[in-house]
C-alpha cells in the first residue's frame, strides 16, 4: 500500500469507530495504518485504546447513575396501569347487548268445570 491508501484506509476507519466506537478491531487497524504513515502518536492512542477495550470485553458495563427525580417518574409509570381501548375493527362488528321486548302474556283460559 502507499501513504494515500494508508490515508484512506485511516479516514474509513474514523467513520466506522463513529458508527460503532466499540468495536476494538477498527482501533487497532487505524492503529497500524497510523503507523504505516509514520504518526506514531496516533498510532499509540488508538493501540492503547484497543488494549483499554480489549481488557473490558466481556465484562458487565455499570448502570446508567439514576437521579433523585428518576425514582418517582419510575414508581408513578409502575403504578399506572395501562388502559385497553378496543381497535376501531372490533368496535364496528362489536355486537350490542340483546334487549327483551316485554311481550304480553295472553289471558288465562277458562276451564270448562
Amino acid at each position: 500500500m502507499n501513504d494515500g491508501e494508508y490515508e484512506i484506509a485511516a479516514e474509513n476507519y474514523t467513520i466506522a469507530l463513529g458508527l460503532h466506537p466499540d468495536e476494538i478491531l477498527f482501533y487497532e487497524l487505524r492503529g497500524d495504518a497510523y503507523k504505516a504513515m509514520g504518526e506514531d502518536e496516533k498510532a499509540e492512542a488508538d493501540f492503547q485504546q484497543y488494549r483499554t477495550l480489549k481488557r473490558n470485553l466481556g465484562k458487565p458495563r455499570a448502570a446508567p447513575p439514576r437521579t433523585p427525580a428518576a425514582k418517582p417518574a419510575a414508581k408513578k409509570a409502575v403504578e399506572k396501569k395501562p388502559t385497553a381501548k378496543k381497535p376501531v375493527a372490533e368496535k364496528s362488528i362489536a355486537k350490542k347487548p340483546a334487549t327483551k321486548k316485554p311481550v304480553a302474556k295472553k289471558p288465562a283460559k277458562k276451564g270448562n268445570s
